[in-house]
């Protein structure tokens, strides 16, 4: 099963080494394909991970029988035998509490993000709160989920033009509109779960760019005049780094990036070029998840143990 392991970790490293490809794509697909790839990838290190280290368990528990037929399917050396048992239970153990530990710490991380009635202004909208906070650098951020919160600071709407502020907000509400937090929140599990990996914390660079990217063209749209208006209000709001999970509108690391795409033409419309090749990548690696999980069940029903 090592095989699914590394085809997982290719799906986990290919937004983050076909980025440059990416960016040439609608940001809404753009972000859709990464949450695809990485979502899936996850999976299958999981699934890879499990089944090598599923004969190693049992054996723990007094099972000692190996199953004639998984020998002759699959052969020890490809998953290194006991070995390879026991390095897979000490990974999976690493990696699920790295990923259930980070998403706890965005839980925590969201609920705290979330202003209280008492303090700033608030200001109820049709699906969302508009919150103005007492602070004088410029924040702009959206907290998704039950507690749908647009807000900003005294700074911000002090330090931006009527028509920069419209635009900021415009972008704060297509985050919500979107449901970005989602999107943000995988990126920040898998980076914390598998960032360890080459490549992986790329990928979740390219799903937060292009969830900002996205929520632009939904602010900006065609229009130069807009566009342009939008940059500007960016370049006055650079600086403000969000909690991971959390949309922010001025994260530094992005913001030249999305100045670029802001003074060129919008993307075109998303296209369905890429339908044939998610089907075929999905239906491979639901596949490979299905073989390894099917003789691993044939194995023990057979009344033995075997090694992937």
């Amino acid at each position: 099963m090592i095989a699914v392991v590394a085809f997982g970790w290719g799906l986990l490293a290919l937004p983050g080494l076909t980025r440059r490809h990416l960016s040439r794509l609608h940001p809404a697909q753009w972000s859709r394909l990464t949450a695809w790839a990485i979502g899936m990838g996850a999976g299958l290190v999981a699934v890879g991970l499990l089944a090598m280290l599923a004969p190693t368990l049992f054996e723990g528990i007094g099972a000692h029988h190996l199953a004639a037929l998984c020998r002759r399917l699959i052969h020890d050396l490809l998953a290194g035998g006991h070995v390879g048992g026991g390095i897979a239970v000490g990974f999976l153990a690493v990696l699920s509490f790295r990923a259930v530990s980070s998403w706890r710490r965005l839980r925590r991380g969201r609920r705290s993000a979330v202003i209280e009635p008492w303090v700033g202004d608030h200001r109820t909208e049709d699906h969302y709160e508009l919150v103005v906070i007492p602070a004088s650098e410029p924040i702009a951020l959206t907290v998704g989920g039950s507690a749908r919160q647009v807000i900003v600071s005294d700074g911000l709407v002090e330090g931006l033009s009527e028509d920069e502020l419209m635009m900021v907000l415009r972008h704060e509400i297509a985050h919500l509109r979107g449901r970005h937090h989602r999107f943000l929140v995988a990126a920040a599990v898998v980076e914390a779960t598998f960032g360890w990996l080459p490549l992986v914390s790329s990928s979740a660079q390219a799903m937060r760019l292009g969830v900002e990217r996205w929520a632009d063209e939904e602010a900006a749209g065609p229009d130069p005049r807009a566009r342009r208006t939008l940059g500007s209000a960016l370049i006055a709001a650079t600086g403000c780094r969000p909690q991971p999970g959390v949309a922010g509108f001025g994260d530094v690391e992005m913001a030249v990036e999305r100045l670029k795409a802001l003074e060129t033409t919008p993307p075109a419309a998303p296209s369905r070029w890429w339908y044939p090749v998610v089907g075929l990548v999905t239906t491979t690696a639901t596949s490979l998840a299905v073989t390894s999980m099917a003789v691993l069940g044939v194995s023990l029903g057979s009344g033995g143990i075997c090694y992937f």
